[in-house]
């Protein structure tokens, strides 16, 4: 019997994970969640919350502040007709610690008319709870929402 339970886990697991693979979210709209970002230092592991919450649920687990983050980022350039800034990035972000875990929420809105990042409006917002379960072992679960002019809207939970 416990093997059965061991093998469907596994089938349940590897599922979800061929599942997943399908789906996909522009990683450079990514890099406008926070000014850390775009400066090519961060990775998926950096525990900048509450930003990297949204790529990865458990970076804020540690924390033991509650953290206030707003950002804006012009998006200036020269392209073709475009001239000065045509795009903007907006972040707000909000790290509550509590005795349970760590709660993390952020959101993102998103626009830039050039032509090789054309992104017409973005919004996206993003919640997570994350705890330390052991010194060196953090866990996350995030649940994301997103709504874009292009694509359309999108929905997924993150662990």
């Amino acid at each position: 019997m416990e093997k059965y339970r061991l093998i469907s886990i596994a089938v349940i697991v590897f599922g979800l994970t061929a599942i997943s693979s399908f789906g996909q979210e522009d990683a450079r709209v990514k890099e406008f969640y926070s000014p850390l970002f775009l400066s090519g230092t961060w990775n998926e592991t950096a525990q900048t919350a509450p930003q990297s919450d949204a790529v990865n649920p458990a970076s804020s687990a540690l924390y033991q502040r509650t953290t206030l983050d707003l950002s804006y980022m012009g998006i200036v350039g020269d392209e073709g007709n475009l001239t000065g800034q045509h795009g903007f990035a907006f972040n707000l972000g909000n790290t509550i610690p509590t005795r349970a875990g760590v709660f993390s929420w952020s959101a993102h809105m998103l626009k830039s008319d050039y032509i090789n990042f054309n992104v017409p409006f973005y919004f996206g917002v993003s919640g997570s709870f994350a705890k330390d379960l052991y010194p060196n072992l953090l866990a996350g679960l995030g649940v994301k929402a997103a709504y874009s002019s292009l694509p359309g809207y999108s929905a997924a939970v993150d662990l």
